[in-house]
């Protein structure tokens, strides 16, 4: 079975609390390791960036259910295609909370995003590239 990652971007719902995000991260972890699919969920608000990654099967069904979740609207797609290996193998779901600094944070991070030859996976890419050219200001 071939695998793949997927990023997508979201608005957070207006209503959603830091307590309803750890909350969902929570399940997702559980949801995640029985189904074998890995990743990462940024938090920039008023933003979510995420990274999932595993068998196709497993990313096309885990991505409906996130599709249908109320916590967030107006979801793209900014990346979807194959892998030859995760980049989050030990994750069944991490969260990045922005501090505000959002160069800082990318940093922080750069030890788990780098592939082991220096290449980077294109769904770390996409990540990247939404901080980068965002217009957002984080608070």
């Amino acid at each position: 079975m071939t695998l793949v990652e997927l990023v997508y971007t979201s608005e957070v719902a207006a209503d959603v609390t830091s307590e309803d995000i750890h909350h969902m991260i929570e399940q997702a972890r559980i949801k995640n390791r029985r189904h074998g699919v890995s990743g990462l969920l940024v938090y920039a608000p008023p933003y979510f960036i995420q990274m999932i990654e595993g068998k196709s099967d497993e990313v096309i069904e885990t991505f409906s259910r996130i599709q249908q979740d109320r916590r967030h609207h107006s979801v793209h797609i900014l990346h979807v295609g194959p892998v030859v290996r995760r980049s989050f193998p030990q994750w069944d779901m991490g969260l990045m909370e922005t501090s505000g600094d959002w160069q800082l944070d990318l940093r922080q991070f750069e030890h788990v995003i780098r592939r082991g030859e220096g290449l980077v996976s294109r769904g770390v890419e996409a990540i990247e590239q939404f901080y980068h050219q965002s217009s957002v200001v984080p608070v």
